[in-house]
């Protein structure tokens, strides 16, 4: 996801935060609190940790689930209103989605209900309420805000998803999905009225439903309409690939005629990185013409096999913001991917199916 930075891995999983979040965490560590001296205090430091860690906690049993349930999880990336834990295709079994998805509102009710406790317990005389109440109670009402928001039956939410596995296990994925955003676009609907009148953060939020569920379902039709398909079937083979001992100035001679825009970079016919145009205009302007490819190249890359499904290909580069990838058999490589490309041979086997 743009915008995310990676800051650690648990159980072998990469932890990115979205700066989003970042943003959410500021704003409650500079909110006004009844046993704080200065907003920018120690209270609101240690609250800014334990909400991160509560968010953490939430994302992890996600992936905890999943990866008992041996599906592979990418990473975690925390947003305000929880997080994504990236995990492989759960298309194949409702009932894996519907174990995984749960987990997370669970988790988080069972924290607030142990915050809502030790405040009673250590501070009974303390408010509940959310701008006047200390650190526990602070904690207490950021999971049951969690909790509550996730079971709302809307993606990206984790009640979309527990709805979804329902419905999946009567019908195809597809329809499921379809009929999962239906209901969850209403939610959001109502729920940007809702915002509008008593909170705007809640109309925000309403509005990343919407546009989720929207997403959800395009990723899904698309995925769909993909599958079975090799991406050798759609890949651009007539490309422009670079020798690595070639010189950033005759690599800029060498593009001025064509359309491509990142070029592989091969020893021996094989892969050794990715160099794109904008690299190699910035390099020339920083005088280093004189420099190879090789030494600007960006060596970590995704290559796909020319007989991965061209419905996995599209989720890999969407989910890791590439735009273009190289095709390879065996270690050598034989053509060129973009998303671009995926787009146009989509809309060309519409058009020939419309044909028959």
């Amino acid at each position: 996801m743009r915008w995310s930075f990676r800051i650690g891995s648990l159980f072998g999983i990469p932890i990115k935060v979205h700066f989003t979040f970042i943003l959410l965490l500021i704003f409650i560590a500079l909110s006004p609190r009844k046993d704080a001296g200065t907003l920018t205090g120690l209270i609101g430091v240690i609250t800014v940790i334990l909400i991160f860690a509560c968010v953490l906690i939430h994302e992890l049993v996600h992936s905890i689930i999943a990866k008992a349930l041996k599906i592979d999880v990418k990473d975690i990336i925390l947003l305000p209103i929880g997080g994504v834990s990236s995990i492989k295709d759960l298309s194949k079994d409702p009932n894996n989605e519907i174990w995984i998805a749960i987990g997370g509102p669970i988790i988080s009710g069972v924290l607030s209900f142990i915050f809502y406790f030790m405040a009673k317990v250590i501070t009974p005389h303390s408010s509940m309420d959310f701008a006047h109440g200390n650190l526990l109670v602070t904690l207490f009402w950021v999971n049951l805000i969690l909790a509550l928001f996730n079971i709302i039956p809307a993606f990206p939410m984790d009640g979309g998803r527990v709805l979804r596995g329902i419905l999946a296990r009567k019908m195809d994925h597809l329809r499921a999905t379809r009929i999962a955003v239906s209901i969850g676009r209403y939610f959001a609907i109502l729920l940007f009225f809702v915002g509008i009148f008593y909170n705007w953060w809640m109309a925000l939020i309403a509005v990343f439903l919407y546009l989720g569920g929207e997403s959800e379902a395009r990723m899904e039709q698309m995925q769909l309409s993909l599958a079975n398909v090799p991406v050798k079937k759609a890949m651009i083979t007539n490309i422009m690939a670079f020798p690595s001992n070639l010189t950033i100035k005759n690599a800029i001679e060498q593009i001025y005629h064509t359309s491509q825009v990142d070029f592989p970079v091969v020893k021996r016919g094989v892969v050794e990185g990715i160099v794109s145009r904008d690299s190699l205009v910035s390099a020339v302007k920083e005088k280093k013409e004189g420099l190879y490819v090789k030494d600007i190249m960006e060596k970590d890359f995704i290559a796909f096999n020319e007989n991965t499904p061209l419905s996995e290909v599209f989720k890999d580069m969407v989910e890791n913001s590439i735009s273009s990838a190289p095709i390879i058999s065996g270690n050598r490589i034989i053509g060129m991917i973009t998303l671009d490309q995926i787009a146009k041979y989509k809309m060309l086997k519409q058009v020939k199916n419309s044909l028959h």
